[in-house]
């Protein structure tokens, strides 16, 4: 099927992220990710979907070794605007990111107790303080962003590196003159009604 091995490498290739985090929920998302990956039925039909131009853009910047992959499967996932789906998220902030929940109750894979997807943070823009009941893992995967918890000064993060947020921690994330792309996962409590805006 067109696109399926594709999006089945960008699977797998997520699953190996988060089989390396450390984390008993880490593991947890590693092993649903290889499930989606396997599942002959759970694909469906699939197209190609323009990918976001920015998404391109960041992956070319400190790429991961892996970036090609990626990329041959952002041409398969289904993008969301994260200001429709979560309340507490201003239209105006949710311009300047974009998003997809691969696993999850509302994924293209579904899954009842986690969520894992994409995302892509726009130049210059402060993703102001939050916090969630989820906990959460991003993983870089290209781009340049600078990440913080509480009220440190955001620090620059590498492709590759794991950030994690505990439960209800405030953070935040920041680009400058270049965009940001990364994965992320939410384990726990993963009710998009418990994230909160500072």
């Amino acid at each position: 099927m067109r696109g399926e091995d594709e999006l089945k490498a960008l699977l797998m290739l997520l699953s190996s992220v988060y089989a390396n985090e450390g984390r008993a929920a880490g593991k947890a998302a590693s092993a649903a990710l290889v499930q989606a990956a396997n599942d002959a039925g759970g694909f469906g039909e699939l197209a190609e979907i323009p990918v976001p131009d920015v998404a391109i853009t960041a992956l070319a910047i400190d790429p991961h070794p892996e970036a090609k992959t990626i990329e041959a499967g952002l041409k398969f996932v289904r993008w969301f605007e994260p200001d429709k789906s979560i309340d507490n998220l201003s239209q105006e902030k949710g311009a300047q990111m974009r998003a997809a929940e691969l696993l999850g109750p509302n994924g293209q894979f579904y899954h009842p107790s986690l969520r894992v997807g994409l995302y892509v943070q726009l130049p210059n823009f402060d993703y102001t303080t939050r916090r969630h009941s989820a906990e959460e893992t991003y993983v870089q995967l290209g781009g340049k962003g600078w990440w913080g918890t509480h009220n440190d000064q955001p620090r620059q993060r590498k492709t590759g590196e794991i950030i994690f947020h505990p439960s209800m921690i405030p953070h935040q994330n920041v680009t400058f003159n270049d965009p940001m792309i990364a994965t992320w996962r939410w384990s726990g409590d993963i009710d998009y009604a418990k994230y909160y805006m500072e």
